[in-house]
């Protein structure tokens, strides 16, 4: 196996992507999206937008891989770092830098790899977006200008950095060391999405604005004796559906099982009404194809929060806000400054 060579300019690349604050951070639907295309038009089983650090290969999103984070010695894409430019490996067994790598000889067992290096701030190479396969496929059956053009959007997204990630140098972490983000869906947890209510309400007190709290219960059974892997897969899938339906500035945290908490830049009732239908329209049509039966799926939702109205009572009274058990699919009860309506998303 060869390891990546490291490129002259690694400190300032190295330095670069941290600038960006994208390193341990939650997933965004901005780049889930480029992922999807890139696996979709290419019909292969895992895409992934790898972030390469000193040591380690991190993806910001990835689709099919078994772990989001590898030591950089065994990347593929420190490869593509190191060239400057596309790379592809037809065949890794075919080849003597992969053909002994444990991504190769073990899971995900990759055939086929191609990347494009995407570049950050100074135009350093700070990461990569790829495809990748469980078979061999010659380059030339396959239109990898998509790919490139897939890695302008990327590096389009870089240039906007998002309101999840500007919170501190390491947002994985708070200034006490307790971790903030939820290991099995990749989105913030409870400590990390009350944190950032913490700050988006003392912001909102000092320079105005409106914010709407959403919290959602997603009550569902699997099959009989789950594995510990169908009940992350089916954590990680809700907690996809529920990413795709909010826009760029909005925030999502899983709270525990099937419950989220999300920060919505909404102070529109009839917009907020409309995006929860779509919400929950697309929650349930995910479980007509699933082994999980959905039995319950119910929001409250805060819009308008009082000034003098702390963190812990605010999620309280939206947690006991949630319509009972016996509530219709898809019930919602919205209190909207001095209004409490309880209004039905599906029908």
């Amino acid at each position: 196996m060869e390891t990546p060579p490291i490129p002259a300019d690694d400190e300032h690349r190295v330095a670069a992507l941290h600038s960006m604050r994208l390193l341990d951070t939650p997933v965004e639907e901005r780049f889930e999206r480029i992922t999807r295309l890139a696996r979709t038009f290419y019909d292969m089983p895992m895409a992934a937008l790898s972030l390469i650090d000193s040591d380690r290969q991190w993806c910001k999103s990835e689709i099919g891989l078994p772990l989001r984070e590898t030591g950089r010695d065994i990347s593929f894409c420190g490869h593509t770092i190191a060239k400057g430019e596309m790379l592809v490996v037809s065949d890794t067994l075919l080849d003597p830098r992969f053909v002994d790598n444990p991504l190769v000889t073990g899971d995900p067992f990759i055939r086929f790899y191609a990347g494009v290096p995407l570049h950050g701030r100074d135009r350093a190479r700070v990461a990569t977006l790829c495809v990748l396969d469980n078979r061999p496929h010659h380059a030339a059956s396959l239109n990898l200008q998509v790919l490139q053009d897939l890695a302008a959007l990327a590096e389009r997204e870089f240039m906007f950095e998002s309101p999840l990630n500007s919170q501190s140098v390491d947002p994985a972490r708070a200034a006490d060391g307790l971790l903030l983000l939820d290991e099995v869906t990749g989105l913030w947890n409870w400590n990390g999405i009350t944190r950032l209510l913490e700050e988006s309400s003392h912001r909102i007190r000092l320079i105005g604005g409106v914010q709407t709290l959403v919290w959602l219960h997603v009550d569902y059974t699997l099959p009989p004796n789950p594995g510990a892997g169908a009940i992350n897969l089916s954590q990680r899938t809700l907690a996809a559906q529920v990413l795709s339906s909010l826009d760029y500035q909005d925030t999502a945290g899983a709270v525990t099982g099937g419950q989220f908490l999300m920060i919505l830049n909404d102070g529109n009732r009839d917009s907020l009404i409309t995006r929860l239908a779509m919400m929950a329209d697309k929650i349930r049509r995910g479980y007509e194809h699933a082994d999980a039966t959905l039995h319950q799926l119910r929001f409250s939702a805060r819009m308008g929060i009082p000034a003098d109205l702390g963190i812990a009572d605010l999620t309280e009274q939206l947690e006991q806000a949630l319509p009972p058990f016996n509530s219709p699919l898809g019930t919602l009860v919205v209190q909207h400054y001095d209004q409490c309506d309880r209004i039905q998303l599906l029908r």
